[in-house]
């Protein structure tokens, strides 16, 4: 098993949604969105079809993950979870993957950020990485584009295909 791949938190969304949300408020909405996900049996965080033959290389974050992970019986397929944690530390993507890439001792040729919204693209470009936009998430294919994505697939089974052929090669 290995690590090459990282989602963040809430927290920003939390934040420039509520806009005059202070640390103390935003936090409790990370706390209380959480019990929602648990409360409501892990719903919206379904793994999608057609990406189980090669989830072994993921790693994606935080607390909540790591739930979820367990809840889907997936955290087998994981070494480790990196990801913004609740207190804050990492919600910056960029600083996130570099702290991953420097805790594995990964080179950016080795790894590709899988991501759905403009700030993973951004990310992984911050640390000289591939991107891989995805559009069965929550970005545009245009915010994607705009962001400047190496490659924009459309359905899971693409995403699997995809990966399978580049670790065949």
């Amino acid at each position: 098993m290995s690590t090459t791949t990282v989602a963040s938190g809430h927290r920003g969304a939390i934040s420039r949604r509520a806009q005059a949300a202070s640390a103390q408020e935003t936090q409790r909405a990370l706390m209380l969105l959480q019990k929602w996900v648990e409360d409501h049996n892990y719903r919206g965080y379904e793994p999608f079809d057609g990406l189980s033959s090669w989830a072994r290389p993921l790693a994606f974050g935080n607390q909540l993950a790591e739930r979820i992970l367990q809840h889907f019986e997936l955290s087998h397929h994981f070494q480790k979870v990196y990801g913004a944690d609740l207190d804050g530390r990492f919600d910056d993507k960029a600083e996130l993957i570099a702290y991953l890439l420097a805790s594995e001792g990964v080179s950016a040729r080795q790894a590709v950020m899988i991501g759905d919204r403009a700030a993973d693209v951004l990310a992984a470009k911050a640390n000289g990485l591939r991107s891989i936009g995805v559009l069965w998430g929550y970005g545009s294919e245009q915010e994607l584009a705009d962001a400047g994505a190496d490659l924009i697939l459309q359905t899971p089974s693409e995403l699997s295909a995809h990966l399978s052929k580049a670790q065949s090669n």
